[in-house]
């Protein structure tokens, strides 16, 4: 179903974040960033999910202006 696509999306790309931290392929947190945006864009506002998300994609976003600059 619909949510379960978002949950999908959204756990692949912190399974890439944490894949990342392991590897340091950038290719792997670029993925995870578009991922986790359009897991945000599919899913419904005020969701209680949502918090979550936007935190996953604001460590990806810390993670790579730490990294990469």
């Amino acid at each position: 179903g619909y949510s379960d696509h978002v949950i999908s999306l959204h756990n692949l790309a912190c399974d890439l974040r944490r894949r990342y931290m392991k590897t340091a392929a950038v290719s792997d947190l670029q993925e995870s960033i578009k991922l986790h945006c359009t897991a945000l864009e599919l899913h419904p506002p005020r969701d209680h999910n949502q918090s979550s998300m936007l935190h996953e994609l604001t460590l990806c976003l810390s993670t790579g202006y730490d990294k990469l600059g």
